[in-house]
């Protein structure tokens, strides 16, 4: 499932492929790759059909979710989930993405789009099976 999961998203240079297979293991091997995608399952689902953007938000965990994809952007993307995790949960619990103000919601939505697009290259999480 890993490696359907790197083919799908795109990878055709073996390096690349053998890197990323050999980094989701790695984080399976650690227990640390379901409660990923679990998370990453949610930002996808709830963002399907929204456009990534960089709109204004004001809630302090809009902020801190931003704030630290800005932070571990450029790191190897495993690691970056990893590190983002915590974060998303976090905005899950504390803000209503699907607010009633289009502007809100807009930009809510907006930043979970930017994080399952730059995830979505390095992988399709939704062809990963919990292994729990």
């Amino acid at each position: 499932d890993v490696v359907d999961a790197v083919v799908a998203a795109g990878a055709d240079v073996p390096s690349q492929v053998t890197a990323r297979i050999n980094a989701l293991a790695q984080l399976r091997r650690d227990d640390a790759l379901e409660p990923i995608l679990t998370t990453f399952k949610r930002v996808s689902n709830i963002s399907k059909g929204a456009a990534a953007a960089d709109l204004p938000l004001t809630e302090p965990a809009g902020i801190a979710l931003r704030d630290k994809f800005i932070e571990v952007h450029d790191l190897e993307r495993s690691k970056a989930l990893a590190l983002l995790k915590p974060a998303v949960d976090r905005f899950f619990d504390d803000v209503l993405v699907m607010a009633e103000e289009d502007d809100v919601r807009a930009a809510r939505l907006g930043l979970l789009a930017s994080l399952r697009d730059h995830f979505s290259s390095f992988a399709d999480f939704s062809r990963i099976r919990d292994k729990r």
